[in-house]
């Protein structure tokens, strides 16, 4: 079983997302789960590779140019094992898209107040403020 992490890091991204999102990596690789980071920005993977990360944790860079529908929905496709998408970026998703997202795989959503209703199977909230 494998489990899609959607961040950025670096820019106007920082690197929070990045950092919490690499600790729960670390916890799931720990449970026996193979990760992969999905990200649009190179800080991420720059920053990725001096971190240490244990092995079953992977990063993989996608160009601008492919839709980030595209690329969580071929992330899905490309690898039948996975069973979970969690994303944590803010992001124009619609809610067309994430059903149909949760058709296939559990889908959980950090940092997104916004959410409606069946857009996710988990909605995470982590701060206080929001």
């Amino acid at each position: 079983m494998s489990v899609v992490i959607r961040c950025d890091a670096g820019g106007a991204d920082g690197l929070g997302h990045a950092a919490r999102m690499l600790s729960v990596a670390c916890e799931l690789v720990a449970r026996k789960q193979d990760v992969v980071f999905l990200t649009r920005t190179k800080q991420f993977v720059d920053w990725y590779l001096t971190q240490g990360v244990s092995d079953g944790i992977s990063a993989r860079y996608v160009s601008r140019t492919i839709s980030e529908w595209d690329m969580i929905i071929g992330e899905v496709k490309h690898d039948g094992d996975v069973k979970t998408i969690v994303i944590d970026r803010k992001g124009d998703y619609d809610a067309a898209m994430f059903r149909e997202l949760r058709e296939r795989v559990k889908v959980i959503r950090v940092d997104h107040p916004e959410a409606s209703e069946g857009t996710a199977d988990l909605l995470v909230i982590p701060n206080m403020q929001q």
